[in-house]
């Protein structure tokens, strides 16, 4: 890629990021346009203007009329950002192992396994939870052995359960996303030469078809990375765990909100636009 095609993406990212904060410090004033059932557009631009400015002019002292956000914010979106990282690397790792295993050893059950995957999807979040809380109380009745902790309390937090709450769902959906690319990618013609010249299977899951499997984890994880964020609310919420959503739903304030869906939003969405943006197109499995 030449320097000045790097510098007009360099520059088409610059106004992207800055494209959706402004389009998230307009969202942060919609309840100032509907306030009174009726549209408030004089006070919603008035809104957005004093927003615009505090962001401009920002002081943490007076930002928001609670306290100073920072650094409480912060530590509220780490904690919300290590479980959920540790919950997609966890979640992939476990979702290329089984994958990778169904597709190179159990061809003869794979429509078993589909119909599986298919019915551990239908499971609610809420059933999940409330299944292994229910799980671990009986355990603990039973034995006086308390083997996670169903809950946080002040600064112990509760760290396996919810990561076992966000990974089953996780690793259903990418074990499903890795064995409908896997049996696409090995119908392909690439797959069927090296099948023809004697590479074993192994060896065309890990030097061939791996790299298209990678962009299209890529393309999917989104959605996932959404949906695990929807989840979260829920999680922190039920495993009174001290994280970024449950900051948001207990301080309900535009400031909180700007914040807060930016913290989450951006770093995510720099991540995806800059891999569409940068990544080589040999890896992203356009050509050869």
């Amino acid at each position: 890629m030449k320097g000045s095609a790097v510098s007009k993406r360099v520059l088409i990212l610059i106004g992207q990021v800055v494209y959706s904060f402004i389009l998230i410090l307009l969202i942060s004033g919609i309840p100032v346009l509907f306030q009174g059932l009726k549209l408030n557009i004089g006070a919603y631009t008035a809104f957005v203007q004093e927003m615009g400015m505090k962001v401009l002019f920002f002081n943490n002292e007076t930002f928001w009329e609670r306290s100073p956000i920072f650094p409480q914010i912060l530590e509220r979106s780490g904690d919300t950002f290590t479980l959920l990282i540790l919950a997609l690397v966890i979640s992939l790792a476990v979702s290329i192992l089984f994958a990778s295993a169904a597709v190179l050893f159990l061809k003869k059950r794979m429509n078993w396994i589909k119909r599986m995957i298919l019915a551990a999807e239908a499971i609610p979040d809420i059933f999940i939870i409330t299944v292994l809380q229910a799980l671990v109380i009986f355990i603990y009745k039973q034995t006086d052995v308390l083997i996670v902790k169903v809950a946080s309390l002040g600064d112990e937090k509760s760290y396996v359960l919810p990561l076992i709450c966000l990974g089953i769902p996780a690793s259903v959906y990418l074990v499903k996303i890795l064995i409908k690319t896997i049996e696409e990618e090995e119908e392909k013609a690439y797959a069927e030469l090296a099948k023809a010249i004697g590479t074993s299977p192994v060896r065309i899951l890990i030097f061939h078809i791996s790299r298209n499997a990678f962009h299209k984890i890529m393309i999917n994880s989104k959605t996932l990375v959404w949906s695990l964020l929807a989840s979260m609310l829920i999680i922190e919420y039920v495993f009174n765990y001290p994280g970024m959503l449950s900051f948001l739903l207990t301080y309900r304030s535009p400031e909180v909100f700007l914040m807060a869906v930016t913290i989450l939003f951006l770093p995510f969405f720099v991540v995806y636009q800059s891999y569409f943006l940068f990544a080589p197109d040999l890896i992203k499995g356009e050509k050869g």
